[in-house]
């Protein structure tokens, strides 16, 4: 009896799982937004000529005052890219 019962109520939970993804993707329910972006487009495509030009991930860091990771991801091409779609990304390591 108890393992109908937990059955039933796994069940309820998956079809509410269900029933909110649905809502995501018929547009009924936004997302939740993410983090906002430390930089913006411009100065992300900017970073990356910089760099590809013979700056430094420390260099850039400091003058953008971001982690020194962050612009690695930056120049190796993670994260989001809404403009300028031309940008050659060489993947270099950090």
């Amino acid at each position: 009896m108890e393992d109908i019962r937990e059955l039933k109520e796994q069940v309820k939970s998956l079809e509410k799982r269900v029933e909110v993804l649905e809502a995501v993707l018929n547009g009924k329910m936004a997302r939740k937004p993410g983090r906002k972006p430390k930089l913006s487009v411009a100065q992300r495509d900017e970073i990356i000529r910089k760099h590809a030009a013979g700056s430094s991930y420390a260099k850039l860091a400091g003058e953008y005052s971001v982690g020194r990771t962050t612009i690695c991801n930056i120049c190796n091409g993670y994260g989001k890219r809404e403009a300028e779609e031309d940008i050659i990304i060489p993947v270099t390591r950090c």
